[in-house]
């Protein structure tokens, strides 16, 4: 007898444009958790993005939401850590103590939310 196993049904969702402008970026609001970074045509940073309301009772608000940035563009992209303008609920902790430069061209970049922090923690980047 042959037992077939069900897979749950996958949801591929195509990245999302997030389109950013040269210099400091802070605040950032976004509607995908896989983005591709469009727009600079200089050096940039990222400070911080807002983190949406999601979940109900207990849970802490945007503990576990993840982010994917992947920088399409031709510029160097820096992680800024503790960005003084982004809101403090929105802010980037790097867990080096210092911002994260990543190379010009293309790259990638991966943040998690901890609710309890209320930061945004660099998981990886490339």
């Amino acid at each position: 007898m042959t037992t077939y196993i069900s897979q749950p049904e996958i949801q591929l969702e195509a990245p999302a444009a997030l389109t950013l402008s040269n210099g400091l970026n802070s605040d950032i609001v976004f509607t995908n958790n896989r983005n591709r970074i469009a727009g600079p045509s200089a050096g940039f940073s990222v400070g911080g993005f807002v983190v949406p309301e999601i979940g109900s009772g207990n849970n802490v608000k945007g503990d576990g939401l993840f982010l994917k940035l992947y920088n399409s563009t031709a510029q160097q992209m820096t992680l800024v850590n503790e960005d003084m303008s982004s809101a403090a609920e929105n802010r980037i902790r790097t867990l080096t103590g210092a911002d994260i430069v990543l190379r010009s061209g293309p790259s990638f970049a991966t943040l998690s939310y901890d609710g309890n922090g209320q930061r945004w923690i660099v998981e990886s980047t490339n």
